[in-house]
């Protein structure tokens, strides 16, 4: 076997590694770009399903208090109610109406919704609406 002799070896380039530098930090960059673009995307998707949750218990909490407008017209002592309800892929939603009468002639009810039911505190979205209403004023015959 024929050995290479020194003179035809070449002299050491002063831009060696150069390559796999620029790799490194290409690969990085990328790295960086594609991590910053993900942790974006997961933050929208939580976000939006956080916004589905929270619109379902509005939803929930402003049903409750036409529940309790409509009850209050054929029983003014309407004291108000507690439900459990299924929410299509959210679990449970918990919903407690409390009705009041703030005067003689005025009542108030006061809708909270908890969703998920149980869920930790942490994930659960509470949502309060309360609303007041002129109430009919018995007639002097009763």
């Amino acid at each position: 076997m024929k050995r290479p002799s020194l003179s035809n070896k070449l002299p050491p380039s002063p831009r060696r590694g150069h390559t796999l530098i620029m790799a490194v930090i290409v690969l990085t960059l990328s790295t960086a770009i594609l991590t910053t673009a993900v942790r974006s995307t997961l933050t929208r998707y939580k976000s939006a399903a956080r916004f589905e949750v929270r619109t379902q218990a509005d939803c929930l909490a402003e049903s409750a208090l036409g529940i309790a407008i409509s009850r209050c017209k054929s029983n003014p002592d309407y004291p108000g109610g507690e439900w459990t309800v299924d929410v299509p892929g959210h679990g449970q939603a918990h919903v407690l109406l409390t009705v009041t009468r703030s005067t003689p002639d005025r009542h108030r009810a006061l809708a909270a919704v908890l969703l998920p039911r149980d869920a930790p505190v942490t994930a659960q979205v509470r949502v309060e609406r309360n609303h007041t209403w002129a109430a009919p004023m018995p007639s002097a015959s009763e």
